[in-house]
């Protein structure tokens, strides 16, 4: 069991949280937002724990909806799945919560589309 493999890209003000489980076994940690956001299982199947609450057998294509605050983690039940978190960017109070400033490097003064990590 390892953990997931992530990246993430920002267009306008949406940044989206790349997760990919090569495993079946392969996790995100349990983790919780400031802002409610939306998960998109794209490919393969998980074990979703919600607040304490065990969604079994979460199969793509499949959207869903975590509200903020609630801790929320992924197993993957198969090799080769993928997960897609979908967060607003929000000026203001809590901001850092989704995009810490010096998390985004730039590239030539300007941010780049996509910073996948391989």
């Amino acid at each position: 069991m390892a953990s997931c493999k992530k990246g993430f890209q920002v267009v306008g003000n949406v940044w989206t949280a790349l997760m990919d489980f090569e495993k079946a076994g392969d996790i995100m940690e349990g983790h919780s937002h400031k802002f409610t956001h939306q998960t998109f299982i794209a490919c393969g199947s998980f074990n979703v724990v919600v607040a304490g609450e065990l969604y079994e057998k979460v199969k793509a294509p499949m959207l869903m909806t975590v509200e903020a605050g609630l801790v929320h983690s992924f197993v993957a039940l198969e090799d080769n799945s993928r997960a897609i978190c979908i967060h607003p960017i929000i000026k203001g109070e809590n901001y850092d919560d989704i995009v810490s400033p010096d998390d985004m490097p730039l590239v030539g003064g300007k941010l780049p589309q996509s910073l996948i990590e391989a």
